[in-house]
């Protein structure tokens, strides 16, 4: 899974844009039953759906202030 997926300042290794899959799978077992079981194609899912949540609040914050400073140089 070394695939280049394109940003906007170029290109981004997927292992680079995605929370490392063990953090993921630790998160996930705190919330579940001890005995519970987490399949790998689970913490896949979360994985892409976490990583793209934090990706999109990161750039809304990025817009945010990128107009401030605009704002501020006039």
């Amino acid at each position: 899974m070394v695939d280049n997926i394109g940003a906007d300042d170029g290109c981004i290794k997927e292992q680079d844009r995605l929370l490392p899959i063990a953090n993921v799978g630790r998160i996930m077992k705190q919330i579940l039953p001890p005995n519970a079981k987490v399949s790998k194609e689970a913490k896949e899912t979360m994985q892409e759906c976490v990583s793209e949540f934090i990706g999109r609040d990161w750039r809304s914050i990025r817009e945010v202030r990128e107009g401030e400073e605009e704002d501020s140089e006039r």
